[in-house]
């Protein structure tokens, strides 16, 4: 049996467009903040390692971190307009 299409489903098209996009808004908020605090844990525990190796794999993922920062930040901006 098919689906019924997004506009003809019931639970969908009584939501306000506002609702929507406060919704969107507050997820990506707190998205940035997850992400924050994981890449300040990540700074701190890369303080205290002392083995190079694990030190390097540390940098790398701070540096996923801030690309997927940077990644909802450009969401929102693009979101606001």
């Amino acid at each position: 049996m098919a689906e019924p299409s997004f506009e003809d489903r019931p639970d969908v098209s009584n939501v306000a467009w506002s609702d929507v996009v406060h919704f969107i808004r507050q997820l990506s908020h707190d998205l940035r903040n997850h992400l924050n605090a994981i890449e300040l844990q990540s700074a701190y525990i890369s303080e205290l390692e002392r083995d190079d190796e694990i030190k390097g794999e540390i940098k790398r993922l701070r540096e996923m971190i801030k690309c997927d920062r940077t990644a909802v930040r450009l969401y929102q901006r693009a979101g606001a307009r």
